[in-house]
């Protein structure tokens, strides 16, 4: 299965490109050989190609230096933080449309700070609200 992978995407560095604030240029040698390297890497008792995604990649990060001289931290480290990005702008879009309930025509005056207080106000009594229940 690491082999097919390793077929179909032969080189990370295009992904790497496309997100330079979690790989430097100065890792892209260091993590794309590392990922060459993956598919003839006899993997450890305990880590199986079928466990999900971020497991594997978890449980491959914590594998240390074996027999066959090798460890796959900086991969590990890159596949795991490019997976856990947001797939969505939903919770960006969620913030805009409360500032914009709060910063009317009437009041748009209000400074970043008080729209921010307002905001976190907010949250504050809805999560108080939350832990309260109704008694009876």
């Amino acid at each position: 299965m690491l082999r097919k992978t390793r077929d179909i995407v032969p080189s990370l560095l295009p992904l790497m490109k496309a997100l330079p604030r979690i790989a430097s240029s100065d890792q892209h040698q260091i993590i794309d050989d590392e990922w060459r390297q993956l598919p003839s890497f006899e993997l450890p008792a305990g880590i199986d190609v079928n466990d999900p995604i971020d497991i594997f990649w978890a449980k491959l990060l914590e594998c240390e230096e074996g027999d066959q001289g090798t460890t796959f931290k900086n991969v590990s480290k890159f596949v795991l933080e490019t997976i856990s990005l947001p797939h969505s702008n939903a919770d960006s879009e969620r913030i805009f449309s409360k500032i914009n309930l709060i910063k009317t025509k009437a009041r748009n005056k209000m400074t970043i700070s008080t729209v921010n207080c307002v905001l976190l106000a907010k949250q504050r009594v809805r999560a108080v609200m939350g832990k309260v229940r109704p008694s009876g």
